[in-house]
């Protein structure tokens, strides 16, 4: 059986925006980055873990999902998914079933 069988037309119901990162001089020998949005997409949400982070000054917390879009050869490690205030830094990019049909990015939620 097909472990991605749940991929049908109807489970794509979350509007992302995908953005990536652009870099502009900031005049005083570094750079200021800013986030440009691309394309929009069609996703399915998955949650899979949560992840807790400790440092010394606070306890930070950011979430892993999967997130599930139609194949899009726009999409790369490094770039982001963002909806309304919430934003999902891609992590990995894969083909799950190898047939060009869908992409699964990894993504952590940052808080």
């Amino acid at each position: 059986m097909n472990g991605h069988a749940f991929l049908q037309a109807g489970s794509f119901s979350v509007r992302l925006t995908l953005q990536q990162r652009q870099e502009t001089d900031d005049g005083a020998g570094g750079f200021a980055s800013l986030w440009q949005n691309l394309d929009p997409v069609w996703a399915r949400i998955i949650p899979v873990e949560g992840i807790v982070a400790h440092s010394a000054a606070n306890l930070g917390h950011a979430i892993t999902h999967w997130i599930y879009i139609r194949m899009n050869n726009s999409v790369r490690p490094g770039m982001r998914f963002v909806k309304g205030a919430r934003i999902f830094d891609v992590d990995t990019v894969h083909d799950p079933d190898e047939t060009g049909r869908y992409l699964v990015c990894k993504v952590v939620e940052r808080s």
